[in-house]
């Protein structure tokens, strides 16, 4: 089959006229690979949902997990319900990553989806201590269990203000069950003759 940038009809009507469609075939070696990595994918990538724009982000969850590799897009997802993302974005995850589960369900779902791995090693999760985790996939070719360290950086999220769930309960017209927390006032901490403000 000729490249799009050729006069061949086949190619023409398979890329359009476009002009964007023969730039990205000419530049395709010069893509920069994109990481695009989603917390709390059940809530982004949900399996079922009535809300048309979570529809819309699954679609093109699945669409990124199935076809964003010759794209250059990887995809990154981390849930503690895999359950309850969308079936057609984990299958087309390659590597596993598994900490401590707490729901059997999820467990079930995670057997079905990793049949590659020892179905006695995905159950352990269930039992799983802090840090520890177990490996499979391209990362680890023979499933492997394995104890995560401390971490090295400081945790985040302790700045963002929480009338974030204000402004999206408005926006969805959701209730939330308890009223956001509002933040602690600022406290002075004096030591050695030094005066700290402090908020968290």
């Amino acid at each position: 089959m000729a490249s799009p940038g050729s006069n061949d009809p086949g190619s023409n009507a398979l890329c359009g006229d476009h002009g964007f469609a023969r730039t990205g075939w000419r530049e395709r070696h010069d893509r920069q690979p994109v990481l695009i990595a989603i917390d709390e994918a059940h809530n982004v990538l949900p399996a079922s949902t009535d809300d048309p724009l979570l529809q819309a982000t699954s679609e093109l969850g699945v669409l990124i997990a199935g076809e964003g590799r010759k794209f250059g897009l990887q995809l990154f997802i981390a849930t503690q319900r895999p359950a309850k993302v969308h079936p057609n974005v984990v299958t087309q995850c390659d590597n596993l990553v598994l900490m401590r589960m707490n729901g059997a369900r999820d467990v079930d779902e995670l057997v079905e989806s990793f049949s590659h791995v020892p179905e006695a090693m995905v159950r352990s999760a269930l039992g799983f201590k802090l840090g520890q985790a177990l490996l499979a996939g391209p990362i680890s070719p023979v499933p492997t269990f394995a104890q995560v360290g401390r971490r090295l950086s400081p945790e985040g999220g302790g700045d963002v203000p929480t009338t974030w769930a204000i402004v999206l309960t408005r926006i969805r017209g959701v209730r939330t069950s308890a009223p956001p927390r509002r933040p602690r006032p600022a406290t002075t901490h004096r030591a050695c003759g030094r005066s700290n403000s402090r908020t968290s």
